[in-house]
């Protein structure tokens, strides 16, 4: 499962996760939960950009590990994640080599894996050539996605300043660029603009993925979800219906806790006078999003 960060992949992916013979695993490509993660981070970035037919050890190492059911999940494994993280870089990059060895000798998991990620829209095609996977993608309107990230004053990665995203997407596209000094609003809403603009036409040339928007997801989500489970063979169970109905609850911060219905124009409370305009006109460079926005009486109601 994919989509840009705050589109709302961790929930849909939870919900999917609860139903029978099922395993969530949760961004395997972020140091976060997975401290395999780390050594690529510092060697691709952020947003890694990798090319099929090519050979990135380091996230075949992370991959192969997901699509073989993940972390482990007991005490001493999460204990040694947390010392991993807390070790001097040369140290965790050798032990992190013998992990990655180990990885190499997992089988396939038995059960279904629900693999998540927000940071795989520049290596898709490299996780399809290798691991076959079934995609979905979750789309949310972009003034949402970016009113997240101005909440949470998420940080903006490495896009603006990578070299292969530049070459591979927004020169051979003909995309907008970003100063990397430019104020941070103005990185943020062209970060999500970029991001949701490769997820959209990597999709257009994949007819087989499973779109689902977040808006429609929410104003039914029982149904929608349910659904969604059916499309890619997963059981709909009460313990799904346990996970979705916990989940309806005022939350704030990364939870996965909101009153669906909501959401969808949520956004409109929590921009500055101002900076919605500013939004828009960077926004307003990436054309395969105007189906995502509003129209202009919308935008003012």
């Amino acid at each position: 499962m994919i989509g840009a960060p705050r589109s709302g992949t961790t929930w849909v992916a939870e919900v999917l996760g609860a139903t029978p013979h099922t395993k969530l695993i949760h961004e395997p490509d972020n140091p976060d939960p997975n401290p395999q993660a780390w050594r690529a981070r510092e060697l691709h970035g952020w947003y890694p950009v990798l090319r099929s037919g090519e050979r990135y050890i380091d996230y075949e190492r992370i991959w192969d590990l997901a699509f073989a059911g993940g972390w482990p999940t007991s005490s001493p494994a999460v204990a040694a994640g947390h010392i991993l993280r807390r070790l001097p870089p040369p140290m965790r990059h050798l032990l992190l080599v013998g992990l990655g060895a180990m990885t190499r000798r997992v089988g396939r998991h038995s059960t279904n894996l629900v693999v998540k990620s927000v940071h795989a829209a520049f290596c898709v095609e490299w996780l399809i050539d290798r691991y076959s996977p079934r995609i979905i993608l979750v789309q949310r309107n972009p003034l949402s996605v970016i009113a997240s990230w101005i909440a949470l004053d998420m940080p903006v990665g490495d896009l603006a300043t990578n070299r292969r995203v530049r070459a591979d997407y927004i020169d051979r596209w003909g995309l907008p660029s970003v100063d990397e000094w430019a104020p941070k609003l103005d990185q943020i809403a062209w970060s999500v603009g970029l991001l949701m603009t490769v997820l959209q036409r990597q999709a257009q040339s994949h007819p087989e993925w499973i779109v689902v928007r977040h808006e429609d997801l929410c104003i039914d989500p029982t149904r929608e979800l349910r659904l969604l489970a059916g499309q890619v063979g997963l059981e709909w169970s009460e313990n799904a219906e346990r996970r979705l109905l916990a989940s309806q609850v005022q939350g704030s911060g990364y939870e996965t806790r909101r009153v669906a219905r909501e959401l969808p124009d949520k956004w409109r409370e929590r921009y500055k006078p101002g900076q919605i305009p500013a939004v828009m006109t960077i926004l307003a460079g990436f054309p395969d999003l105007r189906l995502f926005l509003p129209s202009e009486s919308e935008e003012s109601a």
